[in-house]
């Protein structure tokens, strides 16, 4: 992926006039996919652009939220031919990923397996594919044994979160052990507070995380990718 760049904004104005000897810009601003954002700001497009002669004084962008992370697609699990303590009976499962702002929504159901504790009692969930790059772990969840596999609340978290570089997890967690049921809302959406610096001509972006160390509020970098959207903006200027 290549870094965000103004060539890559498509502008539409929608409206235009004055405010007292001010000039006023309203319209939209949209980014394609697949850039990631520079951790120096955003280089916008040129101010001729805006119909400004010279300088924007306020910018201001709406809409400012990420897509969030595509849903998994369901896991194909396997089941191992070694004792475990995956209880006997039939079993399927659910993925998710997780960001700095939150987890996702599960993956669809997978395969059903079914396991015998004294001979095939664990299984192989493999990573779940699609996430992004602010993906930092992935989660696997599971039913009890014959527990409704059409049941949502039936799948409970096996194990703590796995880092997403980790290609897949062997199951062997006994249904006890299990806690925490799969999600119900997507929380790897994020909010992109900006500022506009007119002295450079540069925009930054300030992702809200959930949790993240150095503070709730950072700015954007280079793991960041903004499209595709569109963002409602209006600029006053002379």
């Amino acid at each position: 992926m290549t870094a965000l760049a103004k060539t890559d904004w498509v502008l539409v104005v929608a409206e235009s006039g004055f405010l007292g000897h001010k000039r006023y810009v309203g319209g939209t601003l949209t980014l394609p996919a697949a850039l990631t954002y520079p951790n120096d700001g955003i280089a916008l497009p040129d101010i001729g652009k805006f119909g400004l002669l010279r300088q924007m004084d306020v910018l201001r962008l709406f809409g400012l939220v990420s897509a969030g992370e595509t849903t998994p697609p369901a896991p194909l699990v396997v089941l191992e031919a070694v004792a475990g303590l995956v209880e006997s009976g039939a079993h399927s499962y659910k993925t998710t990923i997780i960001t700095p702002d939150g987890e996702g929504l599960p993956s669809p159901t997978s395969n059903i397996v079914t396991t015998i504790e004294a001979t095939h009692g664990k299984v192989t969930v493999p990573r779940p594919t699609g996430y992004s790059a602010k993906a930092t772990h992935w989660a696997v969840y599971r039913t009890a044994a014959d527990d409704d596999p059409d049941v949502g609340t039936n799948y409970v978290k096996v194990g703590a979160s796995i880092i997403i570089a980790t290609t897949s997890l062997l199951d062997n967690v006994a249904d006890a052990a299990r806690s925490g049921v799969a999600p119900v809302s997507d929380l790897t959406k994020a909010e992109y507070p900006s500022r506009y610096d007119k002295t450079n001509h540069k925009l930054f972006l300030f992702e809200e995380e959930a949790s993240a160390a150095g503070g709730p509020m950072l700015e954007c970098d280079t793991g960041e990718v903004p499209g595709p959207r569109t963002w409602g903006f209006y600029a006053i200027g002379n």
